[in-house]
């Protein structure tokens, strides 16, 4: 679906900048396109309610990553926002783990980042419709790839569930906060079969 009108309060929706969000349409049901300025106010809100009190040096106000990218969310019955995530497009500015995934570039590699997640929802099905919409619009998109700045201790369940590669056990970036991160890389044609049957999502 696409465009407010269509929307109801408890489906999940798009905010996109950059770039043009119509390759992306019928992605899922449940999930909408939308820019909304107000929108994104509640989502970068809701990243410093998430993410500000592990990574203080964060600056969630002023992302440049924002402007070439679509940010998923979805509200609640009450309005509320329950869950945010960020998929970043390979632009002018790169990605912010380009310089740890050159090898897989030279193969070809067709590269989006999935970043800047909160999620409040305790409902695991909102967190298989965050993952199953990123990976539809990964590949709705033309990438064949998914890059991840994760914490140390995500990453065992993202390796059982999706088989991602860890190109990078420690950037050494951690945004002030305990976590010096690592990057991974979720090459989507070799996604384990345990992802497809937990995200209810068929090949």
């Amino acid at each position: 679906m696409i465009g407010d009108n269509t929307c109801k309060s408890d489906d999940a929706h798009i905010f996109a900048c950059e770039p043009s969000c119509n390759v992306v349409s019928n992605i899922e049901e449940d999930v909408c396109i939308t820019l909304n300025d107000s929108t994104l106010r509640d989502v970068k809100n809701l990243r410093k309610l998430g993410l500000s009190g592990i990574y203080p040096e964060m600056d969630i106000d002023n992302d440049p990553y924002d402007r070439f990218g679509l940010t998923l969310y979805k509200r609640n019955k009450n309005g509320a926002l329950c869950f945010t995530v960020r998929l970043t497009f390979d632009g002018p500015l790169g990605l912010p783990e380009s310089e740890f995934l050159q090898p897989l570039k030279a193969q070809g590699r067709r590269f989006v980042e999935l970043g800047r997640l909160v999620i409040t929802s305790q409902k695991i099905d909102d967190l298989k419709l965050l993952y199953r919409s990123c990976y539809k619009i990964a590949m709705a998109t033309g990438h064949d790839s998914i890059v991840m700045a994760m914490k140390p201790k995500d990453i065992s369940f993202h390796e059982r569930l999706m088989g991602v590669l860890v190109v990078c056990d420690d950037m050494k970036v951690d945004y002030g906060g305990p976590y010096s991160l690592a990057c991974v890389v979720w090459k989507l044609e070799e996604t384990k079969d345990k992802f497809f049957n937990w995200a209810q999502l068929c090949r």
